[in-house]
């Protein structure tokens, strides 16, 4: 008796929890258009190849959504920007993390991806090592330093780096450079 009590405990408590799917690439579609983005397909295909959610109010979890398209060669998730005070062209805070960059990891025929303004910092960057397609990053106006430049100088065909108002000296600048003679950096 007490085997069936138990056991129908377990059913009552299963029952109780809702399980969310995966995202579906249906979902990714619905939400560019939610965001007021844009996407270009292939036609022959009909896989999304290129995301321009630029300057939209991205988040972590709609990342999460995005990550499913791993076709997707480019992706422009870049934050907000705003004019300060001063008259100063200034990021407003980007609901993009370093957890977020978890989901742009499966995007592995990336090719070109701008995060400028994301809330992102070194320790994201090394959830981007396995994109080995990616040519060109923007990372301006986010929390990168010195440190993230070594995880970068591993992308094997990264040539383009853009880290403007960012913590990245030259030193570090120098670090890529070592690594990537060829590279092309906007500091």
């Amino acid at each position: 008796m007490q085997r069936i009590i138990g056991a129908c405990f377990v059913l009552a408590m299963l029952s109780s929890l809702s399980f969310a799917a995966d995202p579906t690439p249906a979902d990714a579609a619905k939400l560019i258009e939610k965001l007021k983005g844009k996407s270009r397909t292939d036609k022959k295909t009909e896989k999304i190849l290129a995301v321009e959610l630029g300057r939209k109010k991205v988040t972590d979890a709609d990342l999460k959504t995005l990550g499913v398209l791993t076709s997707v060669r480019e992706l422009n998730v870049g934050g907000v920007s705003v004019t300060d005070k001063n008259g100063k062209s200034v990021y407003s805070p980007s609901g993009i993390t370093d957890e977020g960059l978890k989901s742009i990891a499966n995007m592995t025929e990336l090719r070109k991806l701008q995060l400028d303004g994301a809330n992102v910092t070194d320790t994201g960057l090394k959830h981007l090592s396995g994109l080995k397609n990616l040519t060109d990053l923007t990372l301006s106006n986010t929390k990168v330093t010195d440190a993230g430049m070594e995880t970068l100088s591993k992308l094997p065909k990264l040539a383009t780096l853009m880290v403007f108002e960012t913590k990245v000296t030259e030193s570090g600048v120098g670090v890529l450079k070592r690594a990537k003679p060829d590279i092309k950096v906007g500091k």
